[in-house]
């Protein structure tokens, strides 16, 4: 009986995926974050997160190994805003990541142990800004862009640009394209 009931949960919840947003709305704050969001294991989460505007606010998602389908969106702590983005343990596919900070305002936070699967233009894009973006083991894998015709892949996971700005923390992570050789990854981290 307890097994029928384990499956019938994850039928149902496979079947009627919750929004990001929703999970974002309902949670509280935490541990000194605005919004701790905590994530279930096995569910899926659609749609993306808008922080603009919101004048350092802090977010921290903890994924427990959920996968967030961006369906094309993005998470994105940008400008206007000195907002705190932090993402843990999960796998984020059809979407991106950014920060991108303006005149004073820099986002910040950092993005660990988080898989990215076939993003929409770059999995992780940091804009002016980057001093305290920490990217930690991460795996970027299958980063497309749309050229008209379609997706077809740019090779680049993630991208950064730092005008005003220190560079990010990137350590540890692995990044993967199909069409491209394994054996230098770097190539997919690219200078905007």
């Amino acid at each position: 009986m307890k097994s029928i009931i384990i499956i019938l949960s994850a039928l149902l919840t496979s079947l009627f995926p919750i929004s990001l947003e929703e999970a974002w709305n309902s949670s509280g704050s935490n541990n000194g974050y605005d919004k701790y969001v905590e994530l279930e294991e096995g569910v899926i989460y659609t749609g993306g997160l808008n922080l603009t505007d919101l004048g350092g606010f802090s977010t921290k998602i903890i994924g427990n190994g959920a996968v967030i389908d961006l369906q094309g969106e993005t998470i994105r702590a940008d400008e206007w805003s000195s907002s705190e983005l932090s993402i843990y343990n999960c796998a984020i596919t059809n979407g991106s990541v950014w920060f991108e900070g303006k005149d004073s305002e820099k986002p910040f936070g950092t993005v660990e142990n988080v898989t990215f699967y076939n993003s929409k233009g770059y999995a992780i894009r940091i804009k002016n800004t980057g001093e305290d973006v920490v990217i930690k083991n991460c795996i970027l894998s299958e980063t497309r862009i749309d050229d008209g015709s379609g997706n077809s892949p740019d090779g680049i996971n993630l991208a950064f640009s730092n005008s005003d700005a220190n560079l990010p923390t990137i350590e540890n992570n692995w990044s993967y394209q199909e069409t491209q050789s394994p054996e230098d990854y770097s190539v997919h981290f690219s200078k905007l």
